[in-house]
C-alpha cells in the first residue's frame, strides 16, 4: 500500500515515493537502534527497554540488539534490520531467546543497573523496573518463554514463513515492518505489523490458550485413568473406597472447585489443587505395592489458607480427630469417611464463593440466631 499526501483544498492525492534506510544514509546500529531504544512505543505500546547489545553469555561474542519487557512483564528480545529482506535475523532471535530464557528478575535488574550506568543515568533500575510492572495491570517479570520482535525495512518469503510456523508451534514471535517515504525534506516512516496481522491476533491468543488448556486437560484425564487402571491391582479390601475417592476427585472438577493432576502414572497417584488458586489441596496414593496400603494426604497449612476456619468443622465429620490436622494429615483410605469428603467438598465450595443460595441462607439463619 503506498502512503498519499492530501494536496491544496482536498484538491487531490499526491503519491508519497517510498525509499530505503541505504539511500537515506541511516544506519542501523547508531540511527535506528538509538532510536528504537528511547522511543520503544514505535514497536509496541507498553514496551519496556532493559539494555542494548546483551551479551552476558560465555562462548559467543553475539549480541541482542535490544533486550526488554513488555506491558505483560514478559521479556522481549529485539531484533533489527535496515535491509528489505531481514536475512537471518529470526534464527538470531531463536539463539538469543533461548540463552536469556533463565534470566530472573534480580539479573534482569543487575543488567539494567548496568545499561544505566552506560548511558549515564543516575535512575534506579530496581525502582524502574518494578515500577513498570506495578502499573500495568497483572503484570509479572516472566522470561522462561520469551517474546521476539522483528523491525525491518521489509521481510522475505522465507522469513516471514518462518515466523508463522514458529507462532503456531507454540512460540510469540512479531514482525514489524518500518517503511521509510521521503516527502520533500522530510523523512517518513511507516510502521505497521505484518505478522500476526493485528485482526487476528486476539483470535490466535484464545486459539493458542485453548489449545494449551485442551493439552493440560488430556494430561489430567490421563492421571484419572491411570488411577482408575490401579484400583484393580491393589487389595480388595481397599478398592471400594478408592472407587468412591475417585469418585469424589471427578465430581470436584466437574463442579470446577478443583483440579486433578497426575503425580506419577507409576502408582496412580493423584495431586489434587485448588481451582482458583492452583495450591495443593490433598494427594491420593494407590499403594506401591500390596505390602503398602493406598493413603490419602491432606495438604494442611495450604488447605487453611485455601479455606480459612473450616478446618474445626472437617473433625466433627470425620470418623478420626482431625482437630490436630497439621500433626498426622496422613490417613489410610479406610478411615476417610463420607462425611469427611462432604466437609471437604464443602469446604473447597465456600473457599471458591460457591455457596448455593439455600446455603447461604442457612447461614445467615446461624449467624443471626448467635
Amino acid at each position: 500500500m503506498a502512503i498519499y499526501k492530501m494536496v491544496g483544498d482536498k484538491e487531490r492525492l499526491d503519491r508519497i515515493a517510498p525509499t530505503s534506510f541505504g539511500q537515506e544514509g541511516v544506519l542501523e546500529r547508531s540511527d535506528l537502534q538509538r532510536i528504537l531504544r528511547d522511543q520503544p512505543e514505535v514497536l509496541e505500546d507498553g514496551l519496556f527497554i532493559i539494555t542494548e547489545e546483551f551479551s552476558n553469555w560465555e562462548g559467543s561474542g553475539r549480541s541482542i540488539d535490544l533486550l526488554g519487557l513488555d506491558a505483560t512483564g514478559r521479556l522481549v528480545v529485539i531484533e533489527l534490520k535496515r535491509g528489505d529482506t531481514g536475512s537471518h535475523m529470526e534464527l538470531q532471535a531463536i539463539r538469543y531467546a533461548a540463552m536469556v530464557s533463565a534470566m530472573t528478575l534480580q539479573q534482569a535488574i543487575e543488567t539494567h543497573r548496568a545499561y544505566l550506568a552506560r548511558i549515564g543515568s543516575e535512575e534506579d533500575a530496581e525502582e524502574r523496573i518494578r515500577d513498570h510492572l506495578e502499573n500495568s495491570d497483572g503484570a509479572r517479570f516472566a522470561s522462561e518463554r520469551p517474546r521476539i520482535i522483528l523491525a525491518s525495512e521489509g521481510f522475505s518469503s522465507e522469513l516471514t514463513t518462518c515466523a508463522l510456523w514458529l507462532n503456531e508451534s507454540g512460540l510469540d514471535v512479531t514482525c514489524i515492518r518500518m517503511q521509510p517515504h521521503r516527502s520533500g525534506p522530510e523523512l517518513l516512516i511507516e510502521t505497521s505489523q505484518t505478522i500476526p496481522l493485528p485482526e487476528a491476533q486476539s483470535y490466535l491468543v484464545r486459539i493458542r490458550e485453548r489449545e494449551e488448556e485442551l493439552s493440560k486437560r488430556r494430561s489430567e484425564q490421563e492421571g484419572l485413568v491411570s488411577f482408575a487402571e490401579s484400583i484393580e491391582t491393589v487389595p480388595v479390601e481397599f478398592q471400594t473406597d478408592m472407587k468412591r475417592i475417585l469418585a469424589w476427585v471427578e465430581s470436584l472438577e466437574v463442579e470446577k472447585l478443583a483440579v486433578v493432576a497426575d503425580n506419577g502414572r507409576r502408582y496412580g497417584n493423584l495431586l489434587i489443587r485448588s481451582y482458583r488458586t492452583k495450591r495443593p489441596l490433598a494427594k491420593v496414593n494407590s499403594g506401591e505395592g500390596r505390602n503398602k496400603p493406598p493413603w490419602f494426604y491432606l495438604n494442611a497449612p495450604n488447605l487453611r489458607k485455601f479455606a480459612p476456619g473450616t478446618i474445626p468443622a472437617l473433625s466433627k465429620c470425620a470418623k478420626r480427630d482431625l482437630s490436630n490436622i497439621d500433626r498426622l494429615p496422613t490417613m489410610v483410605l479406610k478411615d476417610v469417611s463420607n462425611e469427611l469428603l462432604c466437609a471437604l467438598t464443602q469446604a473447597y465450595r465456600e473457599a471458591n464463593g460457591r455457596l448455593s443460595s439455600e446455603e447461604q441462607a442457612s447461614e445467615e439463619l446461624q449467624t443471626q440466631a448467635e
